[in-house]
């Protein structure tokens, strides 16, 4: 009995700072998604770009939360339909804010070519 309490109490304390652990390593995104005309979309999901990881989708009025790596610049994969944009967050940004459209998919060419460049360092 005393080998299945010590074993439930250590595989309950490297959960707890498992958890921890990530959270500090993580910071919360909030973010909305427009089309030109301010129309909130919903229905589009959002992802760190190269990651098959952790997705969201955007709620009925656009909005969603997402965790990204703290002090990183990242890139959110936002895919709506048969269209993908990446948008680049910096480390202090705490929110995230898209309009749909071509200056968004213009924005996203270039988010690209930079990703490119930094994949070749």
């Amino acid at each position: 009995m005393k080998h299945v309490i010590f074993f439930v109490s250590t595989a309950f304390i490297v959960m707890f700072t498992t958890a921890a652990h990530a959270q500090q390593n993580n910071r919360s995104l909030e973010g909305k998604i427009v089309n030109e005309q301010q129309q909130p979309i919903a229905g589009a999901v959002i992802m760190l770009n190269g990651s098959y990881g952790d997705a969201v989708q955007s709620d009925a009025k656009g909005t969603f939360n997402f965790n990204a790596p703290v002090d990183k610049v990242v890139y959110l994969r936002i895919r709506l339909k048969d269209e993908v944009n990446i948008i680049k967050v910096k480390p202090n940004d705490k929110t995230v804010n898209v309009t749909w459209g071509k200056a968004t998919a213009a924005a996203s060419v270039n988010n690209l070519e930079e990703i490119k460049k930094m994949e070749k360092l």
